[in-house]
């Protein structure tokens, strides 16, 4: 193949390539409203830093505040995980950690004991009782 072919070739792919560019271009054009002077353009918006939710832990969704298509900002609460079930332990574990019981029953235990070191020695004195 020749050299002046090569080049018609190129130039023939250029002007292809061109063509199509504008016409995809032109298709793309936004529309003119006519109530406003403003720009119409139809498209989909991504975010740019993808979100993944998360939980801590395992468990059944709860609630769902939010609908398709709803508009949303940071913070808005998108899913509600089921956290009855920790909320019931974490009161079950407060009383028993603001509660007196274990104090209390320690304190009967050392009066049991300290009444049953003195009776022994008690008895030790008095030669009823063996040391060991």
């Amino acid at each position: 193949m020749n050299n002046w072919t090569k080049k018609h070739r190129f130039g023939f792919a250029v002007a292809a390539l061109s063509v199509m560019t504008l016409t995809v271009r032109a298709q793309q054009q936004p529309q003119q409203s006519a109530t406003d002077g403003g720009v119409i353009v139809q498209g989909v918006t991504k975010p740019y830093i993808p979100a993944k939710p998360w939980f801590n832990g395992a468990g059944t969704v709860l609630e769902v505040p939010v609908v398709k298509g709803q508009t949303v900002k940071k913070g808005d609460v998108l899913i509600r995980q089921d956290d009855r079930q920790e909320k019931a332990e974490l009161a079950k574990l407060e009383a028993e950690a603001s509660s007196d019981v274990r104090v209390e029953a320690a304190d009967a235990d050392l009066k049991i004991k300290q009444a049953q070191y003195d009776r022994l020695l008690s008895l030790q004195k008095t030669g009823g009782a063996n040391p060991f």
